[in-house]
């Protein structure tokens, strides 16, 4: 399903790709927190509180990777 998400992401299907990775946090929630996919779909889907919470989950299984570190910040920079 991971794939699935991300063939519609490139496709430019981002509210799609948000599903796919919500039904995969449905089946396995505990694949949550590795699903950075879906923050960039939630991100690009203008939904950035929800990417902010995405990319914090990551950063908190990861917290040495700046890039997700770096998405969170945009994120929180858009939320309104």
């Amino acid at each position: 399903l991971v794939r699935d998400g991300m063939n519609e992401f490139a496709a430019n299907r981002v509210e799609e790709a948000v599903r796919i990775y919500d039904r995969i946090i449905e089946q396995q929630p505990s694949t949550k927190p590795y699903l950075w996919q879906r923050g960039l779909a939630l991100f690009y889907a203008d939904r950035f509180l929800e990417g902010a919470e995405q990319f914090a989950a990551d950063v908190a299984v990861n917290p040495n990777d700046t890039e997700e570190s770096i998405w969170h910040l945009l994120c929180l920079a858009r939320v309104k």
